[in-house]
C-alpha cells in the first residue's frame, strides 16, 4: 500500500547561480518560426557573435558580398547545420546594421567642421 505521505524535500525557484552565462554562439532558430518574433529575442546574442567575428570582416579590402559570405560560413559552423531563412535574414540585418563600409567617414560622435571655417 502507497503511503499518502509527501516528501519533505524543499523545493526551491531560486537559481544557484547570480552570474549568468553569455551565450556568445550564433542565435538559433526554429524551422517556420515567425522571423519579427526570433529577431526581437535574439538580436543582443546576434550583436555580441557579430563583434566577435568583426575582426575576420575587418579591412578595406573586404567586400559586402565577402563580409556576408565569410559571417554566413562562420554562423553554419558554429550552428553545425546549414542556416535556416529566419539566421539568414538576421545575419542580413546585423551585416547591414553594423558593419561599417571602410569608405564610410568614421563616426565618432564629433562633428565635421565646415570647409569654410578651416580657412
Amino acid at each position: 500500500m502507497r503511503s499518502t505521505e509527501r516528501p519533505t524535500r524543499r523545493v526551491t525557484g531560486r537559481p544557484t547561480r547570480t552570474d549568468t552565462a553569455v551565450d556568445a554562439h550564433f542565435p538559433r532558430a526554429v524551422p517556420g518560426e515567425e522571423y519579427e518574433r526570433f529577431a526581437r529575442a535574439m538580436w543582443r546574442q546576434g550583436e555580441r557573435w557579430f563583434r566577435r567575428h568583426a575582426n575576420e570582416i575587418a579591412g578595406p579590402e573586404v567586400a559586402a558580398g565577402d563580409a556576408r559570405t565569410t559571417l554566413a560560413s562562420a554562423a553554419a559552423t558554429d550552428l553545425g547545420r546549414p542556416l535556416y531563412h529566419q539566421e539568414e535574414n538576421l545575419l542580413s540585418e546585423l551585416l547591414q546594421r553594423l558593419w561599417h563600409d571602410p569608405n564610410k567617414p568614421a563616426e565618432h560622435g564629433v562633428p565635421e567642421i565646415p570647409s569654410f571655417l578651416l580657412d
